[in-house]
């Protein structure tokens, strides 16, 4: 029987309520996989075509990246050359002992690289060609453009802010770095440009660090506020749209990444701009407590969102292939979602006032019980509430059980953190006769048993001779 025909037939079975529809997505999954992992990628280095994608990692596509390295090489050091000739051209037309600056000409240098970058873009090519030019003009206009703009604010900063200034928040001076960055991911995308892919989402770093620029520390967090769901909404169209090119996907997982981070910069922005005045015996004295509002928020949006997101729009993947979109956010999910966990659970505690609970002679830790019962609430939802999963069901090829595994193995070492607080040396009696215990059994079992090993099955797609 034909794979589409008996997919088809599945379909029939989970329409009629004989098969329920997680196990028809996951035998979808699987022959899709086999599609991709049984194909030999023999087309010509003109590219495969986005209908006949078989797997990212295949001889072709490899040898595409190459060439985009060598283009990005040669891009960098034209960028280098313009700035270096931009200094002697200081250097000549300065005066050091009478203490005369040269003609500063970095912003109008750069701006004129990348506009010429961006008109180079108009020339079709086709092929090897098409890639190594596409390549080389995309990392040419986004380093070029945000040296261009940020030397411009950094030569005449001050007569702007004297001018004009800068808006609240000084909107007006990392809102058109970030404007600009936007623009060279889709730039870099109009040019389906791998390796601007991989290193493009180091740009989005300039905004954040000229949002830093702001003595309000409440300015400072709406600022960065508008960064992430600026990210957010690049994540969101790369999610939505099934007409992205397959190579877009590193562009996503870079995009992912930076989530993770920017969520705690934003994270702790918050702590500091709204913190909580907790009085002590004097009431003139008081101490200053993060504020877990944020911490909770960001907690109860993952848990309604993989709830009901996967409910309403399904799983994600790119054209013509098996890949889910979701995993190119795990790297975020693990920067950030993997720790929030026990910063909310301590904040937590100090907000309550109650960070320790005693217990005859030993002291409880409070927020770390709040953590340990936040990762594994959090844990069991991504298993569908049902604990049997946890054992039988862990998987490295679903996105969601992954992340369950994850903050269930938190949850772990959390609570041999909090034991270890609580006993301190005391716990190694505890732990060492209940971990001995647990590798003595699970080798007797095993023993018992007698199962080989299961052979490992090769990711490698293409002839042995590619390899």
């Amino acid at each position: 029987m034909k794979r589409d025909d008996f997919l088809n037939k599945l379909s029939n079975y989970v329409e009629s309520g004989i098969l329920k529809n997680e196990v028809f997505e996951e035998i979808k999954n699987n022959e899709m996989e086999k599609k991709e992992l049984g194909g030999v990628i023999t087309q010509p280095l003109d590219w495969v075509s986005d209908d006949k994608v078989l797997s990212f990692y295949n001889i072709e596509n490899a040898k595409r990246f190459s060439l985009g390295v060598v283009a990005g090489l040669g891009a960098f050091l034209v960028i280098v050359g313009f700035g270096l000739l931009t200094s002697l051209i200081e250097d000549f037309t300065s005066d050091y002992d009478n203490d005369v600056r040269g003609l500063n000409l970095y912003w109008l240098v750069y701006s004129l690289l990348a506009i010429s970058a961006f008109l180079t873009s108009r020339i079709k090519l086709h092929g090897r060609a098409q890639v190594f030019l596409g390549e080389a003009i995309t990392i040419i206009f986004g380093i070029s453009g945000v040296l261009a703009i940020t030397s411009f604010l950094g030569e005449f900063s001050e007569e702007l802010d004297f001018i004009i200034g800068f808006g609240p928040m000084n909107l007006f001076y990392w809102f058109p770095i970030l404007i600009f960055v936007v623009f060279a991911v889709h730039f870099a995308r109009m040019n389906d440009a791998w390796v601007s892919y991989s290193l493009g989402w180091i740009l989005w770093f300039v905004p954040l660090t000229f949002a830093y620029d702001n003595d309000n520390l409440v300015g400072l967090f709406f600022s960065l506020m508008i960064i992430m769901i600026v990210l957010i909404s690049e994540i969101l169209r790369e999610w939505f749209d099934n007409n992205r090119k397959y190579g877009s996907w590193i562009q996503f997982l870079g995009h992912g990444f930076l989530l993770g981070i920017f969520a705690w910069n934003v994270l702790f922005a918050f702590g500091e701009a709204f913190y909580i005045k907790r009085d002590l015996i004097n009431p003139e004295l008081y101490r200053v407590v993060d504020n877990p509002l944020l911490g909770v928020i960001f907690i109860i949006i993952w848990m309604v969102g993989v709830e009901y997101f996967p409910k309403m729009f399904g799983d994600m993947k790119y054209k013509n292939s098996s890949r889910n979109k979701a995993w190119s956010l795990i790297p975020g999910c693990l920067i950030f979602y993997t720790y929030i966990q026990a910063y909310t659970g301590f904040v937590l505690a100090d907000w309550f006032g109650l960070t320790e609970i005693e217990l005859g002679e030993f002291d409880l830790n409070f927020g770390g019980i709040i953590a340990l019962l936040i990762y594994v609430i959090m844990g069991l939802q991504m298993f569908k509430w049902n604990p049997k999963d946890v054992v039988v069901k862990p998987s490295l090829t679903n996105p969601g059980t992954f992340m369950g595994s994850v903050f269930l193995i938190m949850s772990f070492f959390t609570f041999v953190a909090v034991i270890i607080d609580l006993l301190e040396e005391l716990a190694g009696y505890l732990f060492l006769p209940v971990g001995l215990l647990v590798l003595i059994l699970g080798t007797k079992k095993l023993i018992e048993r007698g199962e080989d090993l299961p052979k490992p099955k090769s990711i490698i797609v293409g002839n042995s001779n590619e390899e």
